[in-house]
């Protein structure tokens, strides 16, 4: 596999499999995905976040909570794609 400069390896059948759990309501595989997920979602967004104003307002967990309180949503709405 040959990844870019800042691209990350998914397994896209362990990411099924914790969707499919979390659409039937699995605290666990929605706690075993944030836990796997936030540190890099973490990583990509304190990166860009270089804006000293904004970041008075917000830091990077802000942002992650946000993106992973919208995923979370897509998924159980089924809008996920």
């Amino acid at each position: 596999m040959n990844l870019q400069s800042g691209e990350v390896a998914i397994d896209t059948n362990a990411l099924k499999g914790w969707i499919d759990r979390i659409k039937l309501g699995d605290q666990v595989a929605a706690a075993d995905l944030v836990r796997h997920f936030e540190p890099e979602v973490r990583r990509f967004v304190r990166v860009r976040l270089t804006d000293r104003k904004m970041r008075r307002f917000m830091d990077s967990m802000d942002v992650v909570q946000s993106v992973l309180g919208q995923f979370f949503q897509k998924i159980l709405s089924d809008r996920l794609q």
